[in-house]
């Protein structure tokens, strides 16, 4: 008879010793119980008498789990050692929490999923305090770690601005520089996150920037404190913090303010013109270098033709002060035909320049004095000088010289007051828009202007002509003898004699300081 006898060998394994084995036999599987890990062997058909080992699978040690945890557990562990090594691991995780204790698959694991590593990662872990237990599996047999260290997870649920941005100057980076907390749902940082936070212009106005040294910035220890950030467009604005599958937020108002005035710019463009004025008049902005208009400015802008060409830009007010920043100018005109281009100048600012301006003949309006240009003096009787003599324009609203125009022109004394003004002609027909008078003079010593008339169009008076009396040439009386009565009788109205020009000009009076009579 084949008997058997289990005992533990000096090496700790357990051994299994046949005695009076005589024959061929096939033994059941015996396990043994040992602490710590899971044994059993087979018997082998044999004969003759002989021993087996019984192996010993152990249980991985040292599971490590960190502390805290935003969501993703890592674990690690120290391998089984012995023999039967383990095909595999797998993970559970038990919430310490609510009190069930019930142990759930951690790392995507289970009894016949298993992983070779002595490591995994356990994705998507909601919010509360674990524990972790790794087993190892060989065949149908397990062996199951000792509980981890309580690790705690704390999920991100949304971000949060932990310091608001301060107010600034458009291209001055903020004095308080914001900085944004991962939280979970209770509010807390979670100091494990290193989500790379976004900051944004809530709205995403149009021609407005926010440049920030790095952006977007990984959080660190669940904070992203960001640097450098500023605004190139003067305005009111909230910044939106955003990170990936997190609830947004939202920063307090920032005024953003336009920093020192460096340039102008021409808002409103001149619009093309018929008869010089222009229809659409010029608006100029002072602006910081960032293009925002500086609203306390009030400095004096110049309006003028780029290349003037002989052409003049009138205009009510120039320069004129700008009102918050702002220069409106109305009233302006070109007064010659052709094209051009303004410039607006203030100081040490940038001058800017518009579009070309095209200034068109308009239709015949009024007459104008080409000459005299300005006032001048003449004499009693003799001719004006050439450079003052009358030349009339045939003009449009613009002060455009009509040059196809032959409009018959008149001159005349505006006041006349018993004077005549004579020239080669008085009436001239106009020559390309022209009338050059010539021989012009006034008879009597006075003040004058020209007037010139020309049916359909408007009168035009000339500069002022102080005229002065030419030298004594005769005798006249300006007061007659009257009728005396008898001879050697002094005349009752004594005679008066003036010393004039030929025409009348006075040059002082001839009077008989005695009576005059005739002899008997």
């Amino acid at each position: 008879m084949t008997s058997l006898r289990p005992h533990r060998s000096a090496s700790g394994n357990t051994r299994l010793s046949l005695f009076g084995l005589t024959a061929a036999v096939t033994l059941a599987v015996l396990v043994v119980s040992v602490t710590g890990g899971a044994s059993a062997y087979y018997t082998a058909p044999g004969l003759g008498s002989g021993s087996a080992a019984l192996g010993t699978l152990l249980p991985p040690t040292e599971v490590i789990v960190p502390a805290t945890s935003a969501g993703t557990v890592s674990l690690r562990w120290t391998a089984s050692v012995g023999t039967p090594a383990p095909t595999g691991y797998y993970a559970t995780r038990t919430e310490t929490g609510t009190g069930t204790g019930t142990a759930t698959p951690a790392c995507g694991t289970s009894p016949t999923i298993t992983v070779a590593t002595a490591f995994c990662e356990d994705l998507l872990v909601l919010t509360g305090d674990y524990t972790y237990m790794v087993t190892a599996v060989y065949n149908g047999w397990t062996a199951a770690s000792a509980p981890s260290g309580s690790v705690t997870v704390s999920n991100p649920t949304n971000v949060a601005f932990q310091a608001q941005p301060s107010d600034a100057t458009s291209g001055t980076v903020f004095t308080a520089q914001p900085s944004v907390a991962i939280q979970n749902a209770a509010g807390e940082t979670v100091p494990t996150s290193t989500s790379p936070v976004t900051l944004a212009i809530t709205g995403s106005p149009a021609g407005a920037n926010l440049t920030c040294d790095q952006n977007p910035l990984p959080a660190g220890s669940g904070i992203a404190v960001f640097s450098g950030c500023q605004f190139d467009k003067a305005g009111t604005y909230t910044l939106t913090a955003t990170a990936n599958g997190l609830t947004a937020a939202t920063s307090g108002s920032i005024t953003i303010a336009a920093g020192s005035a460096t340039q102008l710019v021409f808002a409103t463009q001149p619009s093309n013109s018929t008869g010089g004025m222009v229809p659409t008049q010029t608006v100029v902005t002072v602006l910081d270098a960032f293009g925002n208009t500086v609203t306390v400015s009030n400095a004096p802008i110049t309006l003028s033709i780029t290349t003037p060409g002989g052409a003049r830009l009138t205009h009510p007010t120039n320069p004129l002060a700008a009102a918050s920043g702002v220069a409106v100018f109305t009233g302006c005109a070109v007064d010659r035909a052709g094209t051009y281009t303004l410039t607006a100048a203030s100081g040490a600012l940038t001058a800017a320049t518009t579009t070309a301006l095209t200034v068109s003949v308009g239709s015949v309006k009024n007459l104008s004095f080409t000459q005299p240009a300005v006032d001048f003096s003449a004499t009693s009787q003799s001719t004006f000088a050439a450079p003052v003599q009358p030349v009339v324009t045939v003009q449009d609203a613009g002060g455009n010289t009509i040059t196809g125009s032959t409009a018959t022109i008149s001159l005349g004394l505006t006041s006349p007051a018993g004077a005549i003004l004579t020239c080669a002609a008085n009436t001239r027909a106009a020559v390309s828009g022209f009338a050059a008078f010539a021989g012009c003079q006034i008879d009597t010593a006075g003040s004058y202007t020209l007037t010139a008339t020309s049916a359909g169009l408007a009168d035009a008076t000339s500069n002022g002509i102080n005229v002065t009396a030419g030298p004594a040439q005769r005798l006249a009386f300006t007061a007659q003898p009257a009728n005396s009565s008898s001879g050697g009788t002094p005349f009752s109205t004594q005679p008066v004699i003036d010393r004039q020009t030929r025409q009348h000009h006075h040059f002082g009076r001839l009077r008989s300081k005695t009576s005059h009579r005739l002899p008997d």
